[in-house]
Order: C-alpha cells, then structure tokens, then sequence
C-alpha cells in the first residue's frame, strides 16, 4: 500500500488480510498509547502477534483512506471496539489459524468473520446454534465442512456488526437497519481454504486488498 487515498465509497467494504509470518516487532509503533498499554498485558506470543497485526492494519488502511495513520477506540459493553477518531469510519477484525482479517466499512458499521475450512464435529455445533432447515441443509450439501464455516461465519459477522455476545440471539432482520451479509472463499494452497463473511447496513460490495510483506516493516 503506498501514500496515496483511497477514493472512498461508503457502499464499499474494505478487506484488508495478513498472516502472522509478516509479523516485525516494528508494527508496534503503529498501535495508539493505550492500545500499546493492552498489548503489555498479553503474555501468549501468537496473541500478541494477532492483536499488533490487527492493530496495524487498522492504522495502515485508515492511513490510506484517510491520509492519517492516527486513531483513538473506546470498547463497547461487549468488548467490541469502536473507533471515536477518526470520525464516520467503522471496523471489525477477525483471525483463524495464521490469517487475520479487517474490514473497514465508512458510516456504516460492520462485523466480519473468517475461519479456515477443516475437518470438525461441525453437527454438535450446529445443534447449538442453527435450525433444523440448516442443519439439514449443511448435511445435505456437496461439501458439509464448508457449508458449515460459511453459516458459522455468516452468523458471527452478523453478531459482532451488532456487539453482541456470540450466545445472542440475532434480533429481526427488517426495516432500516437490515442487515446484508456477503460471503467468499480464498484458496491460500491447495490445502487450506479459507470462507470469510462481512455484515452491514445497507447494501454494499467489497473490495479485497492483501496487506504486502513490504509494508510489515
């Protein structure tokens, strides 16, 4: 990504995606004093790596749609941090396995979720959380693992657009805060697979953008 601002577009969500293998200890200066003040309290190696990382996504894609790296969060009653600088700009971060995930949407706040498509007792966790349709749905479909992750993140995105707690029950989705949720697979090899979903008001599109190992520095 270089110094030039996006175009910004609010019926566009940015993704932005990285792996913890462009982690550098430099990233850190990217993090605001308090967020580098929670970053202490982290003692797990691979938390601190995710946390950092998702930070300086943060930092780097509002640089490029804002031209200012700078941010203050505050964290709603659920945990879910909101930006209060710079002002209209909403974002959410999620991380499976190695890869963390941002999306960063303008005026319109958004949840996102990505998982790792693998083998899992996908049907106990169903039966926790979906209906019967779709867990007939899931069993009945070319590839059950997939179908499953794809719900699951669908599900997720939604509840962390909203800041709810995952055991929540989603509220109606009508009038005019209806929720749209757009869902998508990346292929990082021939063996790992990757489903994302993103959720927001309004109708949007999306708009992937990897983030460079030149930039991780």
């Amino acid at each position: 990504m270089n110094n030039e601002v996006i175009n910004n577009n609010s019926s566009t969500v940015y993704i932005y995606h990285t792996h913890t293998q462009f982690y550098s200890s430099g990233l850190i200066e990217y993090l605001s004093d308090s967020e580098q003040e929670k970053l202490q309290t982290i003692t797990n190696e691979k938390r601190r790596k995710v946390f950092v990382l998702g930070r300086a996504l943060l930092a780097k894609s509002l640089e490029k749609h804002t031209g200012d790296r700078h941010y203050q969060l505050e964290y709603q009653h659920q945990g879910k941090p909101e930006l209060i600088t710079p002002h209209h700009w909403h974002f959410n971060i999620s991380h499976s396995g190695e890869y963390i995930f941002l999306a960063l949407r303008k005026n319109f706040p958004v949840g996102i979720d990505c998982e790792i498509v693998r083998k899992c007792n996908y049907e106990k966790i169903a039966e926790n959380f979906f209906s019967q349709q779709e867990i007939i749905d899931i069993k009945q479909s070319n590839n059950p693992q997939l179908s499953f992750f794809t719900l699951w993140t669908q599900y997720e995105a939604q509840i962390k657009q909203l800041g709810l707690s995952v055991f929540s029950s989603l509220p109606n989705n009508e009038g005019d805060n209806k929720r749209y949720v757009l869902s998508d697979t990346l292929n990082f090899s021939d063996n790992e697979k990757l489903v994302y979903s993103i959720s927001s008001s309004n109708n949007f599109d999306s708009k992937v953008i990897p983030f460079p190992r030149n930039e991780a520095t």
